[in-house]
């Protein structure tokens, strides 16, 4: 009965020599827990902390990418959104990035009432901040513990296709999608995509530790009208599928009224309209800004005026165009535009001598003083004294005497004792003086019983002023012949005279047809309103010209330097400078470069003119009848001048300069207001964005 006892006292101690170390097993695995757990909880603080701060950097670099896109975004300083990789250190100092939306409107001078968008607001200072650097700024002022540095700024533009490349432009970089437009134009109208990618860092330091975080964005830059919202509006021409941006329901901005931009071409003058091949269209004006727009004959204001027809509905409705002016081509589209026009009439005047009477304005007398007469040019009117008035540019000049005295010359006639001596007629061997009055005269017809000539040019011809006798001339090889079909006029005090000659039409082969305007404003008139053939062109070769020589050892008939663009902008200003006309002692704004020969086109006839190894240098004012351009040849550019015509036909790589003013006999007879353009605004929208710790 004992060996039970024993066994279970074996048994007990046994039990408890295996628990011990159970015990001491589990005692150790605690241990190692709970230091691994504190070990992982100190180590999690410390991610946490170190994370808290590297995204700290990253929310810096954020906030000055916003602050970023809302200073470039305030209205004066949109401009810097298209300004040009090239112009990140000209941002404050480049007027080109002042934006006219922010500017004022002033008014102009002639003609008084009308405003002028001029962007006279700088960018703001702000701007500044943003300029590439490789230097960190205070994200807030005052705080150095949270910084930026504007580490990249890149313009980039696209053409609106998908998978399309993203090509750097600078300020005056050409688009490659539509040639002639600066990305720059290109964006503001709506015709390209540009895309403004910006690069920042964000500092933070705290308890002596750094974190950098690196953001990248790019926004889409994305045209509007001035002072509107989002819209659909086509800046290259009616139709346009543009994106719908927004929807603000105009579809064309605004206009404003700028003076010049867009007179130098008008079109529709008689319910016609415009057509030309898909070519390249370089269309700039003085300033070498690209004119898009143009105006097209909208109906008359009042009943005073040379336009006679009924406007286009295509016109009305602002779908004329030349040079299909699309997204992926360049060329102007056409405003309507309301507006009266009255052309100058030939001087005329009775023969030296014959003291017939008056024959252009008219005189009051009451009580033998005289008052001025009316708005007539070039015509002189008796007195009761036996005196004569003439009206020239300058005025109205009270002359002695008309008597033909002498051979009137261009240096005889500088003052005021004899008209004949400032005025040179065909005889009159082919009817009765005087000559009609210019005032009642038909803008469409010359008296029948003055010269319409068929000018048929056989060879090379110049045509000229000589200024030994006061007579047009042409001479063609050695055979110099006067010219029966011309009136001169010459103003004492003005630095031309000015020639006023009536043809049917010119006829030329492959001859070269000079004009030269070295003593006088020599002005065509085509005015048989029967005529439907070519005024002045030719066909083949035929080349026009115009030259201008200095007078110092001039030679009648032997000028053969061509007017090129910079010399058909000088100014009769000796204040102007370098762009002066050195044959202007004081200033006379109707003598400028670029209206010293001018075509009427007084029918429906036609001008074609064809691009050769010279440029066409004259103004064109034919509101019935057409103007063809053809480009071509070597010439830069092909024509230079205005063009007031119904049908206006440009055709291959056409490169046209025209004036941005409207000419000066505007300041005594009606013509198109300034024209006006729209005004583009933008804004930068962000669509993708990446960050980098």
């Amino acid at each position: 009965m004992r060996l039970p006892v024993v066994l279970w006292l074996a048994g007990r101690r046994g039990s408890g020599g295996f628990a011990m170390p159970i015990a001491m097993v589990a005692a150790l695995l605690l241990l190692i827990g709970m230091t691994a757990l504190g070990t992982r909880s100190s180590q999690g603080f410390l991610a946490n902390s170190y994370q808290g701060v590297n995204r700290e950097a990253r929310d810096v670099a954020e906030s000055a990418i916003t602050d970023f896109a809302v200073t470039l975004n305030r209205e004066e300083n949109r401009r810097l959104l298209v300004a040009g990789n090239d112009q990140l250190s000209q941002w404050s100092t480049n007027t080109d990035h002042r934006n006219p939306c922010a500017g004022t409107f002033v008014a102009t001078s002639p003609p008084s009432g009308q405003l002028v968008a001029v962007a006279d607001t700088a960018p703001a200072t702000s701007a500044s901040r943003f300029v590439r650097n490789n230097t960190w700024q205070n994200l807030s002022t005052g705080d150095s513990s949270r910084q930026f540095l504007v580490e990249d700024v890149t313009y980039r533009y696209e053409d609106r296709t998908a998978g399309s490349a993203r090509t750097p432009f600078d300020l005056n970089t050409v688009n490659a999608n539509i040639p002639t437009h600066t990305v720059r134009n290109a964006a503001l109208q709506g015709g390209t995509r540009t895309l403004l990618r910006v690069t920042i860092q964000g500092r933070v330091v705290r308890n002596g530790q750094t974190s950098l975080a690196r953001v990248t964005r790019e926004f889409e830059v994305v045209p509007k009208c001035c002072k509107r919202s989002f819209g659909r509006h086509s800046g290259l021409g009616e139709g346009e599928s543009d994106p719908a941006w927004g929807t603000d329901p105009v579809l064309e901005c605004p206009l404003v009224l700028d003076d010049g931009i867009g007179r130098g071409i008008i079109g529709s003058l008689n319910g016609g309209g415009p057509s030309g091949s898909n070519n390249t269209l370089d269309i700039v004006d003085e300033q070498n800004n690209l004119i898009t727009r143009a105006l097209c004959w909208g109906g008359n204001l009042t009943a005073n005026s040379d336009l006679t027809g009924t406007p286009n509905p295509a016109c009305l409705n602002r779908t004329q165009a030349l040079g299909k002016a699309t997204k992926s081509k360049p060329g102007i589209t056409f405003v309507p535009t309301g507006f009266d026009l009255e052309l100058p009439r030939p001087r005329f005047g009775d023969a030296p001598g014959a003291g017939s009477g008056p024959d252009g304005g008219w005189i009051a007398n009451l009580f033998y003083l005289q008052s001025y007469p009316g708005p007539t040019f070039g015509n002189w009117v008796p007195t009761l004294l036996g005196t004569y008035w003439l009206r020239t540019f300058s005025g109205w000049k009270l002359f002695a005497t008309k008597g033909a005295t002498s051979v009137p010359s261009f240096a005889g006639c500088n003052d005021l004792s004899d008209i004949a001596l400032c005025r040179s007629e065909p005889q009159p061997t082919f009817g009765s003086p005087p000559y009609p009055k210019a005032n009642t005269q038909a803008f469409n017809q010359w008296s029948t019983a003055f010269p319409q000539p068929t000018l048929t040019i056989s060879g090379d011809t110049s045509i000229y002023l000589d200024p030994a006798d006061l007579r047009m001339k042409r001479k063609t090889g050695s055979t110099v012949t006067t010219m029966d079909n011309c009136i001169v006029t010459k103003d004492p005090a003005a630095a031309y005279a000015v020639a006023d000659c009536r043809f049917r039409d010119i006829a030329s082969g492959n001859q070269t047809l000079t004009i030269d305007t070295s003593y006088a404003m020599i002005n065509f008139h085509f005015d048989d309103a029967a005529y439907s053939g070519e005024y002045m062109g030719g066909s083949g070769n035929t080349t026009i010209r115009r030259v201008h020589c200095s007078r110092s050892g001039y030679v009648a008939g032997s000028c053969n330097t061509v007017v090129t663009w910079s010399a058909f902008q000088r100014k009769c200003n000796p204040a102007a400078g370098a762009a002066a006309d050195a044959n202007c002692t004081a200033t006379n704004s109707a003598y400028d470069q670029s209206e010293l020969f001018n075509a009427y086109g007084h029918g429906a006839g036609s001008f074609t003119l064809r691009g050769t190894a010279s440029t066409v240098g004259m103004n064109i004012y034919a509101p019935r009848a057409s103007v063809e351009l053809r480009g071509g040849g070597n010439a830069d550019p092909n024509f230079m001048g205005r063009i007031w015509a119904n049908d206006i036909y440009i055709n291959g790589n056409s490169k046209v300069r025209t004036p941005v003013s409207n000419p000066s006999f505007c300041d005594n007879h009606r013509c198109p207001p300034p024209a006006k353009v729209p005004l583009y605004d933008m804004i930068a929208r962000s669509f993708s964005h990446a960050s980098g710790f």
